[in-house]
Formats: C-alpha cells, structure tokens, sequence
C-alpha cells in the first residue's frame, strides 16, 4: 500500500501477437541476455541490446552490472510482410 507503481513496455522481442507469458533475465560477458516465452510455448532467447539495457536502467532503480562493451548497440526488426 502507499507505494506508486509505473508501468513501461521498453520493448518487446516477439512482435508476431503472442501474448508473453513468461520473461527471465540471465548473466551474460556483453551486459544481458534474457529468454522470452509466448503463448505458443517456443522460448527464444536474445541479447540486450546497449540502448535497451540503458533505457531499462534509466526507467527503474536497477544498475545492470557487466560492461555493454560487447553489447550491440540497438536492435532493427523489419516490418512485418503479412
């Protein structure tokens, strides 16, 4: 009670319209790695990129630890061609 909750959709790596069911963030050498379940039960797996791990730290009181160095620094998805 009392405390203010803020919710922020930073990104989402599975754009195909599966709802996301479940989300682990893992250690990595080049910042974070993080595997992602959807709805059609396939779990992938992905590597933050530099700009999502600084939003994610600037939007919350986490400071990920590990260098970003390594890390690429965005990621591009094309449009999808349905």
């Amino acid at each position: 009670k009392g405390a203010h909750r803020d919710y922020f959709e930073v990104a989402r790596a599975q754009i195909h319209g599966h709802d996301l069911t479940s989300v682990v963030f893992l250690p990595s050498k080049t910042g974070v790695t993080f595997a992602s379940g959807a709805e059609e039960k396939v779990v992938r797996v992905f590597d933050a990129p530099t700009l999502f791990m600084k939003s994610l730290e600037q939007l919350s009181a986490v400071t990920l630890s590990g260098s970003f160095s390594g890390a690429p620094l965005a990621a591009a998805c094309p449009a999808l061609g349905l």
